[in-house]
């Protein structure tokens, strides 16, 4: 098993975490043209929650590349290490953001009950059957609650996958059987006749298949696989110009998929349709470094971006509801769309403040007087 040599792989998949938070603002907030607003651009703006897919495969990828050679789960202290650094990187900000929006709803008289703050604080939100509870308060930050509950699986997965992950063949074993569990999933949302139910139905494919935080292991072992690809194969062997053709078709496949009117809001859109070419694109982005993809991915600000990503995600709801609404716009006007930008602008840069007044130093002071690291 190969060591990383570098950070540009890592760098370009900084940079994608956040083109996928990017999407997932699009699907909230479309951009005010007509041109989006029917047609494959209408279907390609819905389908920007595929973002959050684009999450749990990195997720998945990231930390078997981090933690395959290092966490043994029958070590009490290498978990503990563990376990302080998954919580130090998310759970902070999350916290801080909740906390602030709780106060503004007391101060503008909307009271929030204590038992939904209660299962906001230990983000068990998204386990609700009710989409209201789920979606309440931050609706972006039920994905936190899937992430934790994938971090405390993590160790026991690498315990059982650990073998398979020691070899190319093993880990594309691990990547088909994680493809294998979101397909069976699936199947099984459809045959019970949950594919067509509305979507805050509490039988609907979109909780099944969405939100639900067991059906979205499959996207993590997809992610856990491609990572035992990516260390147990000498990819300078293919020719780069290969590498780079495969991201590029991977992304056009994406790209065709989200603008395909039919597919909107159905079963499989939820993760299945597209969780394939995203798998795909990540691995050839860390196997392709010098793709021009890839290196647009691992420019200066497209890191930047990324690294300020996760505040971009949570606070773009709760924000960009507020100013959304402050001036009164007409679809195609030049006003509208300055507007929206500016919106844009604006949230990159609170995402940023966050990052670094908040996100980044609780992190640092957490790894380090709990597990005594930076």
């Amino acid at each position: 098993m190969k060591q990383i040599s570098g950070n540009s792989q890592i760098n370009s998949l900084t940079g994608f975490r956040w083109l996928a938070a990017l999407l997932v603002f699009i699907s909230h907030f479309a951009p005010p043209l007509s041109f989006f607003q029917s047609g494959p651009p209408s279907a390609f703006i819905a389908n920007g929650h595929i973002g959050v897919t684009a999450f749990f495969v990195l997720s998945g990828f990231i930390l078997t590349v981090t933690y395959v050679r290092t966490l043994n789960v029958l070590n009490p202290k290498s978990v503990w290490k563990y376990a302080v650094s998954r919580v130090a990187r998310i759970y902070p900000l999350y916290i801080f953001c909740l906390i602030v929006i709780v106060l503004q709803s007391t101060v503008t008289g909307q009271s929030i009950s204590q038992i939904l703050i209660l299962q906001h604080l230990l983000a068990i939100q998204t386990w609700s059957p009710d989409a209201s509870i789920a979606f309440s308060i931050n609706s972006p930050a039920w994905s936190v609650g899937v992430e934790f509950f994938l971090y405390a699986c993590f160790p026991f997965l690498l315990l059982m996958l650990r073998s398979f992950l020691r070899s190319f063949r093993g880990s594309v074993a691990v990547f088909c059987f994680g493809l294998a569990f979101t397909f069976v999933w699936w199947v099984m949302v459809i045959m019970n006749g949950q594919g067509d139910l509305p979507t805050f139905d509490p039988n609907s494919a979109h909780r099944w298949l969405y939100r639900f935080p067991v059906s979205r292991l499959g996207d993590f072992i997809q992610g856990m696989g491609l990572a035992g690809a990516f260390l147990n194969y000498d990819w300078k062997l293919l020719s780069q110009k290969v590498l780079a053709l495969c991201s590029s078709i991977s992304l056009l496949l994406i790209l065709f998929l989200m603008s395909l009117e039919n597919c909107v809001n159905s079963a499989a859109s939820w993760d299945l349709l597209f969780v394939f070419p995203i798998g795909i694109f990540i691995l050839s982005l860390a196997v392709a470094p010098n793709s021009l993809i890839s290196s647009f991915l691992s420019s200066r600000t497209s890191i930047k971006l990324g690294e300020w990503s996760f505040a971009f995600y949570l606070i773009h709801v709760p924000i960009g509801n507020i100013l959304i609404g402050i001036p009164n716009y007409e679809v195609d006007t030049l006003w509208a769309t300055t507007w929206w930008i500016s919106i844009l602008v604006i949230l990159v840069a609170i995402s940023f403040g966050l990052h670094v007044l908040i996100e980044r130093p609780c992190r640092t002071l957490i790894r380090k007087y709990l597990i005594g690291s930076n």
